[in-house]
């Protein structure tokens, strides 16, 4: 015979009475409370340098410990922690310091009353600005330098250019974008150390689609800024046409990417 549903042993008197139930059991019985977690994010992509914050409620509403997580090489590393307020909302703040699309979530401990729990992932995009003057054209025709040139009264130290051209064949430089760049910016125009009579047709192309092109003689320059979203190659070219030992340039030439 069971008493209120319990397994129970017979007394002297031949009467059934509750056992104690085994520790599992108890523990079952006295179940915690489950916990919940809900995580958002602020933005995405990120430029690396910039935080982003994101932001949850943790049920039951109690002041808890919370972590924010990173998955880095298939492991969660905690990142950093914050308290919930009486109402269960949270704030984490984090730079973003690496490009490509990184994951996180955020964990709580159990506690007397509530179990413990981790928050669904989010995913955050990291992009990073790189110099073309640091990167190796997987294919040029030019006698390229990377380095600091003067256009139009300024001075831009991570550029692209070329010397003393004297010829009218184009010349040019392609960068592998390994479809994963979203922007170029740039300053086209002549070196002022050109002649006074120098002019040039600059030119950028993606996967052979011309979409930029401008002549520009001494003195002038013009700011580039291209989507370059899904392209493989870059293409920056320039053509001599008047004058004699031109410098012809890409002030700065940057590509933000996802590596």
């Amino acid at each position: 015979m069971a008493v209120n549903g319990l397994p129970g042993r017979t007394t002297g008197a031949g009467r059934r009475r509750p056992s104690r139930p085994a520790p599992g059991r108890l523990a079952e019985a006295l179940r915690l409370a489950p916990t919940k977690i809900t995580l958002a994010r602020s933005h995405s992509p990120v430029i690396t340098g910039n935080a982003v914050d994101f932001s949850g409620v943790v049920t039951p509403h109690s002041q808890r410990s919370l972590t924010l997580q990173q998955k880095l090489r298939g492991k969660w590393k905690p990142l950093a922690t914050a308290k919930s307020n009486s109402s269960g909302a949270y704030k984490f703040r984090w730079v973003i310091s690496a490009p490509g699309t990184l994951s996180f979530r955020v964990g709580v401990k159990a506690t007397k009353k509530a179990q413990g729990a981790n928050s669904p992932n989010v995913t955050v995009v990291g992009e990073r600005w790189h110099y073309l003057s640091d990167e190796q054209p997987v294919q040029s025709e030019c006698e390229c330098e990377n380095g600091p040139i003067e256009i139009n009264g300024k001075t831009y130290a991570h550029s692209v250019f070329e010397n003393d051209i004297i010829f009218a064949d184009p010349d040019w430089a392609d960068y592998n974008l390994r479809r994963s760049c979203v922007t170029l910016t740039a300053v086209a125009g002549l070196g002022d150390d050109s002649s006074s009579d120098a002019s040039a047709e600059l030119d950028v192309l993606l996967d052979g689609t011309n979409k930029f092109s401008h002549d520009f003689g001494l003195g002038q320059s013009a700011k580039v800024s291209l989507k370059i979203n899904g392209n493989l190659r870059l293409r920056l070219s320039w053509t001599y046409l008047a004058g004699s030992d031109p410098d012809i340039g890409w002030g700065d030439a940057r590509i933000l990417c996802k590596w």
